[in-house]
């Protein structure tokens, strides 16, 4: 599970490629083909999705020797970090059992709400600046 402390600075050329680096799309869609179909379909609806695109310019950066890389990377940060977020709240929801000493298996489970992405940026830049 990727966490919010795992996102590189996005001022860090050298991070971003690193991170960029740590999924390999053509291996995951099977080929060359499908990981370009999949990082120029505009879907990045799921944190594979992201991965992969990133993945993908960032190869081509490499190639090319610019900064498309950090540009989508800064675009993509927030994207990445709800999913971080989202992957983070769901993890660590805990429903109590008879198993922990709960009187039996079934409880009410809160839902848990959309994230405000404005309120998430500052919330996620006030963590940044106190570390």
């Amino acid at each position: 599970m990727m966490r919010l402390i795992d996102l590189p600075d996005a001022n860090d050329a050298a991070a971003i490629f690193e991170f960029a680096m740590t999924f390999n799309g053509y291996e995951y869609f099977g080929s060359f083909g499908a990981a370009a179909t999949a990082a120029s379909s505009g879907d990045r609806s799921n944190l594979t999705l992201l991965r992969n695109e990133l993945f993908f310019v960032a190869r081509a950066s490499r190639q090319g020797d610019d900064d498309q890389l950090i540009d989508l990377y800064r675009e993509l940060m927030p994207l990445f970090a709800e999913r971080c977020e989202a992957d983070t709240r769901i993890s660590d929801l805990h429903i109590p059992s008879s198993a922990d000493g709960g009187s039996d298996d079934r409880c009410s489970v809160t839902a848990i709400r959309p994230i405000d992405v404005e309120d998430w940026i500052d919330r996620w830049l006030a963590r940044i600046r106190e570390s």
